[in-house]
């Protein structure tokens, strides 16, 4: 039997033959470069946001269906023009903002203006119609046969050129499919599979910096695909001697040459696994164990390049790696996630937006010296989608979880309210 190298919570293992990293050691990962083009946008987000826009579709969905549907994650284009949002009822959901949204929101009354956090973080705020944000209806709505795992779109797109408008998802024992966002319709599909007659379920999908080459998660292992040949040969990196489990996530430096993933298994917290995108590489670079909770959930690079956001499931906090120096995490920043619902983390320009189980949203600076620049109430519940609109000082929420309730229980506690399903798009000035 294979025995897995084990670290302690918190600490780093180099793997391919370099044994155990050693206090004070360097690492192998590539250095991203110079902080100093990262612009200083914290004094924007110190402020109170105003509320731009909001959506009903998910509220009349829960009502229709009587259980809530909520978002899952949520997914700016790369021009700023769409807003992906995957929901529970395993649909789609595309929104036009062709029309600057900055424009729009900025012209907005200061009653839209949301309150921020002084002292009680699971106080609730709700959006007043007369108070102006806009209504949003998606312009295009896409079902899948199965539920979605996640949903990546092809970095150079561009709403003007046609032919880039598209996305990739991933969806249980379906192959990943390459989505047209003007029409709906399946461009390709990118096969996986186990046996000769078995589809392997995905679990994450990223597309490289340049768009050539499709990185895609399964259990223990990650498929690299030719973009533009669907039935070409894939390229397997296994990472069952490193991770264990499902990847559930894969992120990309903005240089494109690292990439991280992580998993649910390996250990009781998870881990992480940084990998060059240069040849074939046959083991990672490095391997991350987080400091806790239940199974990475996502990763993502922040800054200049040289700094990692992990995010984990049952967890109290964000880990924060330099990987200039991954001995222990740089810091942990506290968010409250007692759950194994994914809450999804936004990051632009050092800047970390993330939600948390009562309707928070909350943005860290990771410069300077790392302080929490404000909290808001966004939502009455989780907020599982957070998205930063990739020029703009706008962001992107939808809250929602799974609420049960017990037969003859006279308590409301967990009772349905289908107002806690909300899409909403909120501005800083």
């Amino acid at each position: 039997m294979d025995v897995e190298p084990q670290a302690d919570a918190g600490q780093v293992l180099v793997i391919a033959d370099k044994g155990t990293t050693d206090a004070g050691s360097v690492s192998d990962v590539p250095d991203a470069g110079s902080a100093s083009d990262v612009p200083d946008r914290s004094a924007a987000f110190a402020v109170p946001p105003t509320l731009g826009y909001y959506a009903l579709e998910l509220r009349e969905a829960s009502l229709q269906k009587r259980q809530p549907v909520f978002v899952k994650s949520l997914h700016w284009s790369p021009d700023g023009t769409c807003l992906l949002a995957n929901c529970e009822d395993r649909r789609v959901r595309l929104y036009d903002f062709s029309a600057t949204v900055a424009a729009a929101a900025a012209s907005l009354p200061p009653a839209a203006t949301a309150s921020i956090c002084e002292s009680d973080p699971a106080s609730q705020h709700q959006p007043s119609e007369s108070a102006g944000p806009a209504l949003l209806r998606a312009a295009l709505t896409v079902t899948e046969a199965e539920p979605v795992h996640d949903l990546a779109w092809f970095p150079g797109m561009r709403s003007s050129d046609a032919a880039s408008c598209c996305y990739a998802s991933a969806s249980r024992d379906q192959p990943i499919h390459l989505w047209d966002a003007y029409s709906g319709r399946v461009r390709c599909s990118y096969r996986g599979y186990r046996d000769p007659d078995e589809l392997r379920t995905a679990y994450s999908v990223a597309f490289s910096p340049f768009g050539d080459r499709l990185y895609v998660g399964y259990s223990g292992l990650v498929r690299t695909l030719d973009v533009a040949q669907p039935t070409a040969a894939a390229t397997e990196l296994s990472l069952r001697s490193s991770l264990a489990g499902v990847v559930s996530t894969i992120s990309f430096r903005s240089d494109g040459r690292v990439w991280a993933c992580g998993c649910y298994g390996g250990s009781p917290g998870g881990r992480v696994a940084l990998c060059s995108s240069e040849g074939t590489p046959s083991e990672p670079l490095l391997v991350l164990q987080p400091s806790g909770g239940g199974g990475v959930s996502q990763v993502l690079f922040a800054g200049d390049g040289n700094l990692l956001v992990v995010a984990s499931r049952r967890s109290s906090g964000l880990d924060v790696w330099d990987l200039r120096a991954p001995q222990l995490p740089l810091l942990t920043i506290p968010r409250a996630s007692p759950t194994n619902q994914k809450l999804q983390v936004a990051e632009r320009d050092g800047i970390v937006a993330f939600g948390d189980v009562h309707g928070a949203i909350s943005l860290q600076n990771l410069g300077g010296d790392s302080s929490l620049l404000s909290t808001f109430n966004a939502h009455t519940d989780a907020i599982a989608g957070c998205a930063f609109h990739p020029t703009e000082n706008i962001i992107a929420s939808g809250s929602g979880q799974r609420h049960f309730s017990i037969e003859d229980d006279d308590s409301d506690d967990d009772a349905w309210q289908p107002d806690a399903a909300s899409l909403f798009v909120w501005s800083y000035k």
